[in-house]
């Protein structure tokens, strides 16, 4: 009796199946994962220095997501110079290397870490005013590694920093001191004036005794007497004048009217 095909068939078609869902499998494409991103980058420093000062320039990925590593190159015009230093997020490796082109700055997660999402801070790095003029901060490239190890170009930024002298400084400070003691000068001055105003007031308009009283000019440029001097009969008022001449007048009055009745008495006398 021969042996029935039909398992050999059905091996077959089972071997077929395999060997085509395997293909399926390998053919299947990955799972879709968003490429690492960022808004536009800032690099944050003070926008005028010293000569002679240290700063800290920070550089800032607004709104990243996915940042599983990353590197970086900050470069800057001859008026600054950057240590070849710097701060970047923890909980991964750096690496900080400084050369002709700028200082270089990498960070990667390690292991399972998550990758880094929100306001970022790449990189926070110091650097010294040694010279006056324009500074030029620039970051040409910043290349980024998503977590599924996509890349992308996350782009690039500049800022200027003037850098003035260090006697500029001085000078300005120096010029900010004296217009503020010239303030405090007038203020003294005015002060003083007014003052000087109402001394010149009260001495005008009155004048004080050894007594203690006090007499006013004249209206005729004059000085008044006192109480004293009206006692004494040193300087007489114009109202004790007026006094005298009608007691005067009246003596007078009377003598005229003594003589006369005198004179009517001999007259009758005689008669």
């Amino acid at each position: 009796m021969s042996p029935s095909p039909f398992p050999l068939r059905r091996c077959a078609a089972a071997g077929t199946t395999t060997l085509a869902l395997a293909a399926a499998v390998l053919a299947a494409p990955a799972a879709a994962h968003a490429e690492p991103s960022s808004g536009e980058l800032v690099i944050d420093a003070p926008a005028t220095v010293t000569a002679g000062d240290d700063i800290e320039i920070a550089v800032r990925a607004p709104g990243a997501d996915d940042l599983f590593a990353y590197d970086l190159v900050v470069s800057a015009s001859p008026e600054l110079a950057l240590a070849a230093d710097g701060v970047l997020p923890a909980g991964g490796f750096d690496a900080i290397r400084a050369d002709a082109d700028g200082v270089s700055l990498a960070h990667t997660r390690l292991g399972t870490s998550p990758a880094l999402a929100g306001d970022v801070v790449l990189a926070t790095l110091p650097a010294s005013a040694v010279d006056e003029g324009s500074a030029e901060i620039r970051i040409d490239a910043v290349t980024a590694v998503g977590a599924d190890g996509s890349t992308a170009d996350l782009g690039s930024a500049s800022v200027v920093v003037e850098v003035l002298a260090a006697d500029a400084g001085e000078d300005a400070a120096d010029t900010g001191a004296d217009e503020g003691a010239a303030d405090d000068a007038g203020a003294e001055d005015a002060e003083a004036g007014a003052e000087d105003s109402g001394d010149g007031s009260a001495a005008d308009g009155s004048e004080t005794d050894a007594d203690g009283e006090t007499g006013s000019d004249a209206p005729g440029g004059g000085e008044g007497g006192t109480a004293d001097d009206a006692d004494d009969g040193l300087a007489p008022t114009g109202g004790s004048l007026a006094t005298l001449g009608i007691a005067a007048a009246l003596v007078a009055a009377a003598g005229i009217g003594a003589g006369t009745w005198m004179l009517r008495r001999r007259r009758e006398g005689s008669a």
